[in-house]
């Protein structure tokens, strides 16, 4: 692109119905120096094709393919798949299926329980709110979660972390979020009351 073509698309943006632009602005942007300099620098870098340099394809990290199991490695929730919605969350201690600092109602305007009205409102207009409910998706993954990072004895090389890759949509951030509200409950739990299931399994977690 030379200069006069530049110059010209200035004066057709200046001019334009569609675009409030001065000279004043433009000229503000960059000096005509500056933009030779850019110019001069497109075409050393991106004039010729055959200039550009040979790309190197890099190198595997490891021999593991992508989407195939690794020996002795658990990918998934395989464990959790013979397992009912119902027995998923009496493992991990649920009541109602939530975690006990969960909403069981969420009202569809957004109003929160922390707003005065939203006690008076449920009893008054209970067609205004939804009964919350994990997914049995959401379930299988919390509970893989709990399973993979509590072990019975601590284990320090044992793995810290958990990857969850599940579609767009399908409610990681609320799952997390119950995974959260697991945590409180635990770490809140009165010496008398019992332990989830599955931490009565496995007591010790190796995250902490």
């Amino acid at each position: 692109m030379t200069l006069t073509r530049l110059a010209l698309i200035r004066h057709l943006i200046t001019f334009s119905e569609l675009c409030k632009v001065t000279n004043a602005m433009l000229q503000s942007l960059a000096t005509e120096e500056g933009i030779r300099e850019v110019i001069l620098l497109y075409h050393d870098f991106y004039a010729s094709i055959d200039s550009q340099p040979e790309m190197i394809e890099p190198e595997p990290a490891h021999d593991i393919k992508f989407a195939t199991h690794a020996k002795g490695a658990a990918c998934g929730c395989d464990f959790e798949s013979t397992l009912s919605p119902e027995s998923l969350a009496s493992n991990l201690g649920f009541k109602d299926g939530l975690p006990l600092p969960f909403n069981k109602y969420r009202h569809k305007g957004g109003l929160t329980p922390r707003d005065p009205k939203f006690q008076a409102l449920f009893f008054a207009n209970p067609s205004l709110f939804d009964l919350i409910a994990l997914h049995w998706h959401q379930l299988a993954g919390l509970h893989a979660i709990v399973r993979k990072l509590f072990t019975a004895e601590p284990q320090p090389d044992h793995c810290r972390g958990i990857l969850l890759a599940d579609e767009v949509g399908l409610g990681k951030t609320y799952l997390l979020a119950a995974f959260i509200a697991f945590l409180v409950t635990l770490l809140n739990r009165k010496p008398t009351f019992p332990l989830p299931p599955i931490i009565g399994i496995h007591s010790v977690s190796t995250s902490t």
